[in-house]
């Protein structure tokens, strides 16, 4: 059996067996695909722009606020304690705080896609997964927005 992916492997039903049995068999399986993987990630980056369908909100800037987390092999940093070694969360931050605020998009799940092809296209991150919020839209709700998550093919 074959996999493209980790999240095909992770939607396999037999990764469950893996999981309540043990079966030697799977577990062959699973040791060619599941990668141990670091995770840097920045909580609560709140960016304003220019986002929604509606013509009163192309005319205002709105508050987004950004989960991110990013695949990274944090043990090279961690053995030489130097940020050159490091994914550098502040530059990440720096880059998609600058690409929201100049950008105007209707959707929000056109904005998160952009987000996460420039981490995946700039920095060294083989994985990201996203959670874009664009707060009070609906009334009633703390909340709305998109999770998304893409890895490099």
């Amino acid at each position: 059996m074959k996999f493209q992916s980790i999240r095909e492997l992770y939607q396999c039903k037999q990764f469950i067996v893996v999981i309540s049995g043990y079966h030697k068999g799977i577990i062959r399986v699973l040791n060619k695909f599941i990668l141990i993987m670091d995770i840097v990630f920045v909580q609560g980056l709140k960016v304003d722009t220019v986002i929604g369908i509606y013509d009163w909100e192309k005319n205002i800037r709105q508050d987004i606020i950004l989960d991110i987390e990013m695949s990274s092999d944090i043990s090279a940093a961690a053995e030489t304690d130097h940020i050159d070694q490091a994914l550098n969360y502040k530059n990440v931050c720096k880059r998609v705080a600058s690409f929201v605020r100049e950008s105007k998009f209707e959707l929000v799940e056109t904005l998160a896609e952009r987000i996460c092809q420039i981490i995946l296209n700039e920095f060294n991150v083989n994985w990201v997964k996203l959670k874009l919020n664009k707060g009070e839209a609906i009334t009633g709700a703390e909340g709305v927005g998109v999770i998304i998550e893409r890895s490099k093919s």
